[in-house]
């Protein structure tokens, strides 16, 4: 426990830690993380379980504890690079030099003694969706930025003790040994009118949500797809279709948002092709959406109206009397006789 000294101020002042109790379970061992304050289970997901590195230091020998560990939350500050049994004897494999000295990030020796931990500032890149993955020799790469903890020991590794951000690395990492056959996110292009109503996005949500279908979207954004008979894809596109309109059919914002919603989850960076399923998805949305939300001292800015009938907004009678209605919201994008990203069709409701 000496060496915790050792861990960087930075993480230390973090009020992310906890214990960790080596168990036994199904016949396999485990490090279970403990709540330093209860002496039960701590959970990655919930801060309520999480203590000061102070804390959590102080409460290893009162619950029987085998050491600490740094909790990697849902901000993604920061990111763990986990490898397993690269160490013989306490030199390392050549394969895996290159990472440690190019990182220049903290680097320790795991508990076991044959692995290493790095941690980075900063998080995965967003459409890097795995998290592990064996590798030759018995050996095993894992990378984590949010809702799993890393056991803590202050041993570091050939003098690399303090923590930096390096992008470049964390994704070499990752095409090297989790996903070699991974690219980038698609460019999400926006399309048409730009989205720049001087709100950030924490103020266009509120607009929203205090539209006629504000009730509707704060549902989605709830991850609620009950309106849609439970097809979380329908309820996809039914949220791109709202966020087409509000947007200003701006791709990158309506991307930015819907990962803020219940209804994110790993499909939405799933590849298909050259693009993926939430690209695929916003594309719909702005296909079927022939108006945008224009803030009410932007009206004089107002091209006219589009008559097409399979507009993503909702025309009001007053509107089709030329008179703007800024609390009009968007329906769901109206695509007939286009197919839906899983090769479905949408009707008027957003059911596929």
């Amino acid at each position: 426990m000496a060496s915790l000294e050792n861990v960087p101020a930075e993480l230390r002042a973090e009020a992310r830690w906890v214990c960790w109790r080596r168990e036994e379970r199904n016949g396999k061992a485990t490090k279970l993380p403990v709540d330093a304050h209860t002496g039960r289970m701590a959970k990655s997901t919930d801060p309520a379980t999480w203590a000061t590195f102070e804390d959590a230091v102080a409460a290893v020998g009162r619950w029987r504890c085998d050491g600490v560990g740094f909790v990697f939350g849902p901000d993604r500050t920061y990111t763990g690079l986990d490898l397993d049994h690269v160490l013989v004897d306490g030199a390392l494999d050549a394969e895996y030099r290159w990472v440690v000295e190019q990182a220049g990030t903290y680097t320790e020796v795991s508990p076991s003694g044959d692995g290493l931990h790095l941690i980075f500032r900063g998080s995965k890149p967003d459409w890097a969706q795995r998290s592990r993955k064996g590798q030759p020799g018995g050996r095993v790469v894992e990378m984590y930025d949010r809702d799993r903890y890393f056991t803590v020991t202050g041993a570091v590794f050939e003098g690399h003790d303090a923590i930096s951000e390096n992008p470049d690395v964390v994704e070499r990492a990752y095409r090297t040994w989790i996903e070699p056959e991974a690219a980038a996110q698609p460019a999400l292009s926006a399309a048409g009118t730009s989205s720049s109503n001087g709100m950030d996005d924490d103020a266009l949500l509120e607009r929203m949500y205090a539209s006629r279908s504000g009730d509707a979207i704060r549902a989605l954004m709830a991850g609620d797809c009950s309106a849609q008979g439970g097809d979380r894809s329908a309820a996809d596109m039914a949220l791109c279709s709202h966020l087409a309109f509000w947007c200003g059919r701006d791709a990158g914002r309506m991307d930015r948002i819907f990962r803020r919603s219940g209804l994110m989850r790993d499909k939405w960076d799933s590849r298909r092709g050259g693009t993926t399923y939430g690209a695929q998805t916003i594309e719909r949305a702005i296909a079927g959406c022939t108006d945008v939300y224009r803030p009410r001292d932007r009206r004089a800015e107002r091209p006219s109206r589009p008559q097409n009938k399979n507009a993503c907004s909702t025309v009001t009678r007053r509107e089709q009397r030329g008179v703007s209605d800024d609390d009009a919201a968007p329906k769901e994008a109206t695509t007939e006789g286009a197919p839906s990203v899983e090769g479905w069709y949408v009707d008027e409701r957003g059911r596929l």
